[in-house]
């Protein structure tokens, strides 16, 4: 097994709103800042629910190894990646927004035809999770041996004394 990178350091998680424009920072592979709709970024921060998004894994999944594939990703240094949850996922969500309903300048490589995986289940239905739909904006559950995109995630430390 190859040693791990140290750790790229990361912006500062900063307080926002859903629509501040300051809500969303693009990441090179080096951990450098990226303008705006840049299509080379290796990972995102979302300021508004402190966590940072890879790009879309190369393919579509099951639940199962969608966790696994997360599990061993390592990228900008970090090897706790994950399928988000319900709460992070689903706030990528643009707001009025519908065919597509993302922020594409923000995450250019998001599938908008096809749901991304969170790791919420459904309550009462051990064998469902809940996806995020990125073309009507909505979330639904699907069994986790369904095939669906996944976006790893990790949390954004909060600066120190906070």
């Amino acid at each position: 097994m190859s040693a791990v990178a140290a750790p790229i350091a990361l912006p500062q998680r900063r307080l926002v709103s859903i629509l501040s424009p300051d809500r969303f920072d693009l990441l090179g592979a080096d951990g450098s800042l990226l303008p705006a709709g840049s299509t080379d970024y290796a990972a995102f921060v979302d300021h508004l629910t402190g966590t940072v998004f890879g790009r879309t894994l190369a393919e579509r999944l099951d639940q199962p190894d969608a966790a696994e594939a997360c599990d061993k990703l390592e990228l900008l240094g970090f090897t706790d990646w994950r399928v988000p949850t319900r709460a992070e996922l689903a706030p990528l969500i643009a707001d009025g927004a519908s065919e597509p309903a993302t922020y594409a300048a923000i995450a250019p490589d998001t599938d908008d035809e096809w749901s991304y995986w969170t790791s919420s289940p459904v309550p009462g239905d051990e064998g469902f999770s809940f996806v995020v739909d990125f073309f009507y904006g909505d979330v639904d559950d699907v069994h986790r041996d369904g095939h669906r995109w996944v976006r790893p995630v990790r949390s954004l430390a909060l600066p120190s004394g906070q």
